[in-house]
């Protein structure tokens, strides 16, 4: 054995979002490598191995308040209290339970890893940490202060100001430091102060096929919209396609493959376009990675951030062109992926296609280096 891990991770599968995939997938890829992986999660799938609950009182009310939005204005009141009681965020509490649960379990790993959003998560490390002796990775996924999602930041300087202050306080005491793009890596080390290491977005290979029942040409979307960071509009995307579509064949179809708000769904109802859209709602890993393998085009939207959408991963390993939605830094980044505008949809397609690109087996490589270097 090279070594133990803990994992502690506010998503996991059964969850279906890219922050429940990616501790999946590092514990997969690290337990076939010969480390001991055991992950801390409020769920994980049937069977799963080396697994210790950790009870999420405010993490499952707070998922259902977002998914409804408007139709549950209490539920939604009680997110925004939460946000300005509990700092850094209203899964404060998660993080003591879950570091609770850890030490009733009596797991004493060597290091233990924890992955943000929610910030708390790093509480909870830091926490096994004091307790344990273990050394701590701390993996930021979005950025905490200088584009943050949360509306409590968003919104207020004050409080910005304050929990970058904290933050520095509580990442200060990792061991080291992961983010998964250059933008959030800048932040992550003027938080913690030490370099941090870039280790990108990665997926794995489809298990499976699927085929499209209507003659297409079929372009998908994968995953969410303002669920994912209030800024990714689909009326965005819907104004683009109806420019593709006029100049496509007429069973073009656009497949929408995520949780649609009840406004996401109201403004594809209502686009002019409607009946060449289908919404697929959530679907399984493997059959949304197997429905992008089955695409003629594959759409990436992000707001004018810095940061790559995580989809981009799942992306490269297909060979569809990649058609992109919206402006900004993220769009210089990338690199030599041939990707087109989606209302240039037709040009895209007459192109030749990608080769597939692997990420997980170099992100590997670097997590074990990491994890097998002196500190």
């Amino acid at each position: 054995m090279k070594g133990s891990l803990l994992i502690i991770a506010r998503h996991f599968p059964p969850a279906v979002s890219g922050g429940a995939r990616r501790p999946l997938l590092l514990a997969e890829g690290l337990r076939a490598r010969g480390w001991k992986v055991t992950i801390a999660s409020p769920a994980a799938p049937n069977g799963y191995p080396h697994w210790i609950e950790t009870p999420h009182p405010a993490g499952l009310r707070g998922e259902t308040a977002v998914a409804q939005g408007p139709t549950n204005p209490i539920e939604g009141l009680k997110i925004r209290v939460r946000g300005a009681l509990y700092w850094p965020d209203g899964d404060m509490r998660w993080a003591f339970s879950a570091d609770a649960a850890v030490r009733r379990a009596d797991v004493r790993p060597d290091w233990v890893l924890t992955t943000s959003p929610p910030e708390s998560a790093h509480l909870a490390g830091y926490l096994v940490k004091s307790r344990t002796g273990a050394r701590w990775l701390a993996e930021m996924r979005d950025s905490w202060i200088d584009e943050p999602l949360r509306p409590e930041l968003r919104d207020s300087a004050l409080r910005r100001g304050i929990e970058r202050r904290l933050a520095k306080t509580l990442l200060r005491r990792a061991d080291r430091i992961v983010a998964v793009s250059p933008s959030i890596a800048d932040e992550a080390t003027r938080l913690a102060g030490r370099p941090a290491t870039v280790i990108g977005h990665f997926a794995r290979a489809p298990i499976s096929s699927y085929e499209f029942s209507a003659p297409g040409p079929h372009l998908v979307h994968a995953g969410r919209f303002t669920l994912s960071h209030r800024d990714r509009r689909i009326e965005a995307l819907l104004a683009d396609f109806e420019i593709a579509a006029a100049d496509l064949p007429p069973t073009a179809r656009l497949h929408l493959i995520g949780l649609l708000t009840e406004d996401e769904r109201n403004a594809v109802a209502r686009n002019p376009r409607a009946a060449q859209i289908v919404g697929h709602g959530e679907k399984p890993y493997d059959q949304a990675l197997a429905m992008q393998q089955a695409a003629d085009g594959l759409i990436l939207q992000q707001p004018a951030i810095a940061a790559l959408p995580g989809k981009f991963s799942e992306y490269l390993l297909m060979t569809a062109p990649i058609l992109i939605v919206g402006d900004g830094e993220w769009t210089r980044r990338l690199g030599a992926a041939p990707h087109f505008r989606l209302t240039d949809a037709r040009k895209a397609m007459a192109a030749p296609r990608r080769q597939p690109q692997d990420a997980l087996g170099p992100a590997l490589d670097a997590y074990e280096r990491i994890l097998g270097a002196p500190v």
